[in-house]
């Protein structure tokens, strides 16, 4: 059973807010009226006129507390002979109230975002949350016709935008207003929230911030609010102009014209977004196939997403332009009135990772879900946005501030900059990583060679599983000879955070605040970007310096694994920041760790011979070898970590050895070879026979043989005889298999 909840009460520093943002002037005149309260009989209005706000303010406090269905205001200013019906004063039962003709001027447009409920009760938590949304992607769309970032209240049940204008109160400011707000309603595509298109008409009135919301009866789900202002933008917004609205206007459904919905998905106008249409359809498992059309593309479907007999033919199709303008459309007549909505509607609803760039819920839309009245903790004073200002100093106060320049890692990283740790696959880049954990927790040797300073460290590694994870680490810690128990500055996750949800954010800015770590890693990176648009500049920037800023703010050191790209033509040579996968990751870094291969991976040797090139802004880096031997898996525990760093002379001397070894090897085949060969040879001659006859079977000149001949002597496999010939007296020299 539902229980009912407290009603809070009225803010007057709110409701004066509101009257100081709606009604600028000193001298204007507005209505403040208070719908539905409670009597002896039938519920009443109450109307009074103002040109006091002090006055207004007192008044519209004392009816809140009578508990009424609302207090609201006029949006616009009335004519000032008006205030003469109750002088900044209340009167019940009100014989006139302010009609549209006695509207002085347009101040406003006003748009009413409400979620769909049953008409007449108070929105949940959820509900609230989809309407705030859905104003959140209003504001961003009528961004991209020029539109400024504006003022919003939280309605209580709701949100309202509010667009400063300064028009004339006639017919066609009635209509162009009417037109717009049709217009707009075509670009809300949520299942679970709406635009009211009709509060177009002049005498609009609103619900007043700080005074409560008060549908039917509250309860714990579904609470009376007080209504609030959302933070204000940082800069005033200037004034929407008539060309404006009209840019919205012609998007409204025309009579008699197609009703096929346009929906304009953010396109690269200002900071708009665009519908990510096939991921979308991908995942509500939608067959289509794609074809363009002029700056048109085309997503053909399989089938209607309204009748599965519909799609056979190419009939039913999502079309989005280039200005990501997007829109539905099926020829079957059966069809003909379906909206892209109506296939949001249908299908689900858009996730904010639908969106490209990824849509961002940012913190002034973000609902707190303390729903006051409803026996929950007073969320406290709205939040205020600070007003954005720039200081410079002087260059003699910066040349004169000391920073900390010690390395994290000696020569290799240093804190408070964000590194990136790149390579192609299977380059051992989450083990390099885990050595560095290791080492920056106990304040030990990274990779055998750098010395690290001792910190915190958190490792959030989404890629590996936990038990691949546990062996990595087993395995460097046993390498260094470390007790497992005695590591106590690191921790490990085996999730990573969404750098484009405000949640994810929010819960790593806990973490941090929680743990104080000195280093942050964070495998891999391509985990925690959202969208599928890698070559987007701005949206993974974005992302990455949200995240970056956070660490800053906290005074921990990010480092990020990343794949390099594929197929680059520098095989086995070292990498740089060009090869990084991804728009602006390498604009992005302060400092690297790029990892590659110097040879061939010889499977099954479980033995790696790798470039490893450090740098960073700071001036540090280097280019090295980095030889890992970790074994192959012959049971549990049979796998190792072994690391040996080589600076470039020992990289060159190494390689030099290697070299020789190799043609020593060589050489020593042929010379194994050539000696079977005339092993073979004298097997078919027992009693011997001389070296020219060797050369002449074996195919090799007795200059060449003479060595081999000798080698034979040494390893005591052939001996000298006496070769005799019927022509000749004196015996030949020769040489014949030694006999066991």
């Amino acid at each position: 059973m539902t229980s009912t909840s407290t009603t809070p009460s009225a803010d007057t520093g709110e409701i004066r807010r509101g009257l100081d943002l709606l009604h600028p002037g000193d001298d204007d005149v507005f209505e403040i009226r208070v719908l539905g309260i409670p009597g002896r009989g039938k519920p009443f209005t109450a109307s009074g006129y103002f040109s006091d706000k002090d006055a207004a303010t007192r008044a519209a406090a004392e009816y809140d507390a009578r508990g009424p269905a609302g207090v609201y205001v006029t949006l616009s200013p009335v004519d000032p002979a008006l205030l003469s019906r109750a002088p900044n004063r209340m009167i019940d039962y009100p014989a006139h109230t302010t009609t549209d003709n006695e509207i002085i001027r347009r101040r406003w447009v006003f748009v009413d975002i409400d979620a769909k409920r049953p008409s007449g009760i108070p929105a949940t938590s959820d509900e609230m949350e989809a309407a705030l949304l859905l104003a959140h992607d209003m504001e961003a769309q009528l961004r991209n016709h020029g539109f400024p970032e504006t003022h919003q209240v939280n309605s209580g049940n709701g949100a309202y935008l509010l667009y400063p204008i300064d028009l004339p109160n006639d017919q066609p400011t009635h209509d162009l207003l009417k037109r717009f707000l049709a217009g707009l309603a075509t670009l809300a595509v949520s299942p679970d929230a709406e635009v009211d298109d009709a509060v177009h008409n002049a005498a609009r009135i609103i619900r007043l911030p700080g005074t409560t919301n008060r549908k039917a009866f509250s309860t714990t789900d579904r609470p009376h609010r007080l209504a609030t202002l959302l933070p204000a933008p940082e800069a005033a917004p200037w004034l929407v102009t008539a060309e404006q609205l009209e840019d919205v206007a012609k998007l409204a459904p025309q009579p008699k014209a197609s009703q096929s919905s346009t929906h304009t998905g953010n396109g690269s106008h200002r900071t708009g977004r665009r519908i990510d249409v096939p991921r979308y359809l991908s995942d509500h498992s939608i067959e289509f196939t794609t074809k363009a059309d002029g700056d048109a593309t085309l997503y053909i479907l399989a089938h209607c997403p309204f009748d599965a007999n519909h799609g056979a033919h190419g009939e039913s199709a999502v079309v989005q332009n280039a200005s990501g303008m997007t829109a539905y459309k099926c020829w079957h007549k059966s069809c003909g009135d379906r909206r892209w909505a109506d296939v949001v509607a249908t299908l689900g609803r858009l996730e904010d990772h639908h969106f490209d760039p990824p849509r961002e819920r940012r913190e002034r839309y973000e609902y707190n879900g303390h729903d006051q009245g409803a026996g929950e903790t007073d969320p406290g004073p709205r939040r205020k946005r600070e007003t954005l200002k720039f200081a410079p100093i002087p260059i003699a106060e910066l040349l004169h501030t000391e920073f900390d320049e010690s390395f994290l890692v000696d020569n290799v990283l240093m804190p408070g900059e964000s590194c990136i740790v790149a390579g192609p696959s299977k380059v051992l880049k989450t083990s390099v990583l885990a050595d560095l954990a290791v080492a920056v927790a106990t304040g030990g040797m990274f990779l055998n060679r750098f010395q690290a300073a001792e910190g915190k460290v958190i490792v959030m590694s989404g890629e590996s599983g936990k038990r691949s994870l546990r062996n990595i680490f087993r395995r460097v810690a046993n390498y260094y000879r470390l007790e497992w128990s005695t590591i106590g500055n690191l921790w490990v996750e085996s999730k990573v955070p969404k750098f484009g949800d405000l949640e994810h954010i929010q819960a790593t800015k806990a973490m941090l605040q929680e743990f104080t770590p000195q280093l942050l890693i964070v495998d891999p990176l391509y985990f925690c970007i959202d969208g599928d648009n890698q070559a987007n500049l701005a949206a993974q920037g974005a992302q990455v310096s949200r995240i970056s800023e956070l660490c800053a703010d906290h005074d921990t050191t990010l480092a990020v694994a990343h794949h390099t790209q594929k197929g680059t033509a520098r095989k086995y040579e070292p990498l740089d920041l060009v090869d990084v996968t991804g728009a602006g990751l390498g604009e992005w870094c302060r400092q690297w760790m790029m990892l590659s291969r110097r040879e061939p991976y010889v499977s099954g040797s479980g033995f790696h011979k790798l470039h490893l090139v450090v740098g960073g802004s700071f001036g540090h880096g280097g280019t090295y070898g980095l030889d890992v031997d970790e074994g192959v898996f012959d049971g549990p525990g049979s796998r190792y970590w072994d690391v040996t760093v080589l600076n470039p002379d020992e990289i060159r001397q190494t390689d030099h050895d290697a070299k020789q070894a190799d043609r020593d090897r060589k050489e020593q085949e042929r010379i194994n070879n050539h000696k079977a060969k005339v092993c073979q040879v004298l097997a078919k001659f027992p009693d011997g026979q001389t070296p020219k006859k060797i050369s002449e079977w074996v195919g090799m000149s007795t200059t060449k043989l003479a060595p081999i001949l000798a080698a034979l002597l040494d390893d005591g496999d052939i001996e000298p005889c006496d070769i005799y010939r019927s022509c000749r007296k004196a015996p030949y020299d020769g040489y014949k298999l030694v006999t066991q």
